[in-house]
């Protein structure tokens, strides 16, 4: 019995310490696949955004403090002085004028129009294909070429808007060169461009729509309108947040249009703060003054959009 005893004892304690050995593997792979593994796999993605936003957004920062040559590479403290200047200088202010016109008057209509267009194309049956596409073709199109389209139908003298005018017995109008037309175009173009991207979105909000609820509204009476109120726009609310969101973020780059189209012009009646960095930094190789005005956008930005977001939220809670 002793002997047997002294054989038996060390293979099960051998048995267990393999068993804590595979205990203590298992914990291991459990915590690799769980933390580090995924940890690793975004190391890739935040050395890209390390490098490609963060680094770019706190050297922006930095620069906008300074004076910086970019022909000699000399750069001098000047403090707040660049955005003293900016901010004294009534270019800039005519700039951000036509900024808060453009993105009231495109935005609200851009978002509207596209819900509606959004609602019209998911009801028409067959011809929601042809719809969707022709919708989405203004996006595909490059922002110059389709700037040299419309500098082509707005022209004085050969453009199609004018000549029908002509027919009709008005008077040709100079529209890119008109103080009084040329941000009213601009803004056209805008949401003209900006319908696609917004009603695919829409659209696919309304793809998420319960039909079993749409048709118990219909059963109790409900008509179209009292569906579109209670059921429809409650249903895309986080649709429309982000499209907002989107919306506003790229009113305020707006830039190839301008560029391609009037330049800023007549008379900076369509200069916008994009363009105006753009001429600060590579026209008068101001960096220090191009730099404040993108730190002063940024914050602007980040902020309305995150008004925008609470808001949103306020009301779909």
């Amino acid at each position: 019995m002793e002997r047997v005893n002294e054989i038996h004892m060390p293979r099960g304690s051998y048995r267990t310490t393999e068993k804590a050995k595979a205990r203590k593997i298992g914990k291991v792979k459990e915590f690799w696949q769980k933390y580090w593994l995924p940890t690793l796999m975004l190391v890739p993605a935040g050395i890209l955004y390390l490098m490609f936003f963060i680094y770019p957004t706190l050297n922006s920062f930095y620069l906008s403090f300074n004076d910086w040559n970019i022909l000699t590479g000399a750069i001098s403290f000047e403090g707040l002085s660049n955005y003293k200047e900016v901010l004294t200088d009534p270019v800039f202010y005519q700039s951000v004028k036509n900024m808060a016109v453009y993105v009231i008057f495109a935005t609200i209509p851009l978002i509207l129009l596209s819900l509606f267009i959004a609602i019209a194309i998911e009801n028409c049956g067959k011809a929601k294909g042809f719809f969707r596409t022709a919708i989405y073709i203004p996006v595909i199109i490059s922002m110059s070429v389709s700037g040299m389209m419309w500098q082509f139908i707005l022209s004085p003298t050969t453009g199609i808007v004018n000549q029908v005018m002509t027919i009709l017995g008005f008077e040709p109008i100079s529209w890119l060169t008109d103080v009084r037309t040329a941000l009213g175009v601009i803004i056209v173009v805008g949401i003209w461009r900006g319908l696609g991207t917004n009603v695919v979105l829409f659209i696919a909000g309304l793809k998420g729509i319960s039909k079993e609820q749409i048709e118990a509204a219909k059963v109790d009476g409900a008509n179209r309108f009292q569906i579109f109120r209670h059921i429809t726009l409650p249903s895309i609310s986080y649709v429309t947040s982000f499209v907002t969101i989107t919306t506003i973020i790229s009113c305020f780059q707006i830039f190839t249009t301008i560029q391609v189209m009037t330049m800023g012009g007549p008379n900076n009646a369509t200069n916008m703060p994009v363009f105006q960095l753009w001429q600060e930094a590579f026209q008068f190789f101001d960096m220090g003054r191009a730099t404040s005005i993108s730190t002063m956008m940024f914050i602007v930005i980040l902020g309305l959009s995150m008004l925008v977001m609470r808001k949103m939220e306020k009301a779909n809670s």
